[in-house]
This record gives C-alpha cells, structure tokens and sequence, in this order.
C-alpha cells in the first residue's frame, strides 16, 4: 500500500505508514478489505495498543482521541493509494454524507497523483500509437467498426490493437484497460481525438 497523506504531522505519518505496513492491525485489514471509505482511531485497534504500552504518553493520549478518516483506491489487486485524514483530538466523526464527500475529493487528489507521477512498480508500459488511438476511439463510445472506418483499418484489425494493449497493460476487458491507460498518462482523454 502507498499512503498519500496532507493532514498529518510528519511523526504521525511516520507512525501511520509503520502500522499500515503491520499486517495484524486493524488499519491494514481494514484497508486491503474495504470497499467504502471509513474511520479509524489509534484506540480501537489492538496492534497499536501493543505497541503504545511501552510508551505511552501525552502524545499517545493525544492521538488516541484523534478520529482518522481513511480513503482509498484500488489501483490493482495489490496495490492501493491511501489518504489519511485526521480530525482533531475530541472531533466528532464524519457523517456518511460528509464522509463520501471527502472519499469523492479523494479520489480527485488520487487523479492528480496518477497523473502526475511515473508509471508505478517500475516498469515501462509499451502502447503502440495504433493501440492509443484504438483506446481513445474506444473512450469516446466507438464500437470497433466504428473505429475501423475513422482509422481506415478492418475490424479485425481494431479489435487485434483493443486486445494486444488490454493485455500489455494486464486489463481484463477494453474498459479496464482505457481506466489503466488513464490512470498512467498514455491515454489523454481531454485532448482532441
């Protein structure tokens, strides 16, 4: 898990990214499993309780009145972008709404992030100016016949290039991957087609 954070101080960042990192505690469960966005306090998970006993102090107490606010996205089965938001020691929490706001704001912050940073994991994915164009006919609504008559190519043709760049950016159907070739910058779906 990569966390992206704004609101926390740097030695509870630090603090957070070694729990996240523990696989016992009820943060990193709860990420890798959630499906919607939640909260979370130091308290309420025993794997920090652990570790808090040999230390506790002022600033334990502190943090331990602290809500979390915690938004995701699943960028592949073994990847997730984590934001972490803290309120203030005493705050109330979230209201659903407010809490799928911010999830919503999120998501926005994790586009940015996507966007702006080099293809994730190292590696280099190699789409062909063919498979672009096809992937970008294809965000705009195009069905491959479609595509076929802008592009002058064959159907067969269009669908070989939608089926070769689904596989070279490991998508499991042609929306996946335009989602994948968007999230990594190889596909601009606001420039002119």
């Amino acid at each position: 898990m990569q966390m992206i954070e704004s609101s926390l101080d740097p030695d509870v960042s630090a603090y957070v990214s070694e729990v996240l990192a523990d696989e016992t505690s009820e943060l990193s469960i709860r990420t890798c499993e959630a499906r919607m966005p939640f909260t979370w306090t130091f308290a309420s998970d025993p794997a920090v309780c652990r570790r808090a006993k040999a230390g506790a102090g002022d600033a334990w107490a502190e943090l331990a009145g602290s809500v979390f606010h915690v938004y995701f996205r699943c960028c592949s089965a073994a990847e997730r972008l984590v934001f972490i938001g803290q309120s203030a020691p005493g705050a109330e929490p979230l209201d659903s709404e407010s809490l799928f706001y911010c999830h919503g704001l999120a998501q926005l912050l994790f586009d940015q992030f996507s966007l702006c940073s080099p293809v994730r994991g190292g590696t280099s994915i190699r789409v062909t100016a063919r498979e672009r164009e096809c992937l970008r006919w294809c965000a705009e609504g195009k069905t491959s016949e479609e595509i076929g008559i802008i592009l002058s190519l064959s159907t067969h043709t269009v669908n070989h290039y939608l089926i070769s760049a689904t596989k070279k950016l490991n998508a499991v159907n042609r929306m996946h991957a335009i989602t994948i070739a968007i999230r990594h910058g190889i596909l601009d779906i606001n420039a002119e087609p």
